[in-house]
């Protein structure tokens, strides 16, 4: 009879050390998962800022192909751009703080003392080409076009980097213990 209770409280003891187990792996798994999408969360935040900024600058290239002539108030459409630009760049700041604070602007306010980083010098970069747009004469505007487009393509490319969607995507996949699906679609580059 004693060795019956010895054998069941070794068992009791297994089962007690492997539910223990599953327990804190578990636990684990709900700490990196919760990370996980709180920093998803913050990331939705700057995706869509980005998705502003990308649709402002197409506007600000299809702006220069347009002849002001022909355009009822491009003086207007011109504003409007560098408007929305001037405010993307402020919500920018919200996201990536200038480098370089102590050193820099100490006149300024805090957001605006500093280095901006290239991912906000890029949607700088845009608005002074789009103040610079001639409201008159449509052929002045175009060496503009391509200066937008490299600076559109400049910013994609920090947003990626900050992004990560490739190792955000392995991450994910590891912590939900699903395999990544590497065929990916390949579209123009």
């Amino acid at each position: 009879m004693n060795e019956l209770l010895q054998s069941t409280d070794v068992v009791a003891a297994i089962v007690a050390v492997v539910a223990m187990a599953v327990t804190i792996l578990s636990a684990r798994k709900a700490y990196r998962l919760h990370n996980l999408q709180v920093r998803n969360e913050y990331l939705a935040h700057v995706r869509a800022w980005a998705c502003e900024v990308v649709a402002v600058m197409s506007e600000s290239v299809i702006a220069c192909e347009l002849d002001p002539e022909k355009v009822d108030d491009f003086f207007g459409l011109r504003n409007d751009l560098r408007t929305r630009l001037s405010a993307l760049i402020d919500r920018g700041r919200w996201f990536y703080e200038n480098t370089a604070q102590g050193e820099i602007g100490q006149w300024k306010e805090r957001a605006f003392r500093g280095l901006a980083p290239k991912v906000i010098s890029t949607i700088k970069q845009v608005h002074a080409l789009v103040e610079s747009l001639n409201y008159r004469e449509a052929d002045k505007n175009t060496k503009r076009r391509q200066l937008i487009v490299d600076a559109k393509r400049e910013f994609t490319s920090e947003i990626q980097e900050h992004l990560k969607p490739s190792a955000m995507a392995t991450e994910w996949a590891e912590t939900n213990g699903s395999e990544l699906n590497t065929n990916r679609i390949k579209g123009p580059t």
